[in-house]
């Protein structure tokens, strides 16, 4: 659960003064924050299924599908789209796993 909150936290230090556009065309900014995708998926993937049963509010299923969509369609990610997850998504993946880090 650290791992996923440390990559959440590079993903917004990587993301912070970029918009979609400079996304798309600053390859370095888009490759760091696509690896960082997949290993929160794989992540994801390893937290047990207890863990993932107590908090089965949370989408866990969205992070390990963007993930696959990442690592197994890498040259047919549209930037604008994964744009919106970073900008709207992942923020509210960041707030779940620090509200779950609270509790333990």
């Amino acid at each position: 659960m650290l791992h996923i909150r440390d990559d959440l936290a590079k993903i917004e230090e990587y993301s912070k003064s970029l918009d979609c556009t400079k996304f798309a065309e600053r390859d370095r900014e888009f490759d760091a924050i696509m690896m960082r995708v997949i290993k929160i998926g794989e992540e994801v993937n390893s937290l047990s299924e207890e863990l993932k049963e107590k908090y089965r509010d949370l989408p866990w299923h969205k992070a390990v599908g963007f993930k696959n969509q990442v690592a197994h369609g890498y040259l047919d990610i549209k930037p604008s789209l994964a744009w919106e997850t970073i900008t709207k998504d992942l923020p509210i993946l960041k707030k779940d796993i620090e509200n779950i880090l609270k509790q333990y």
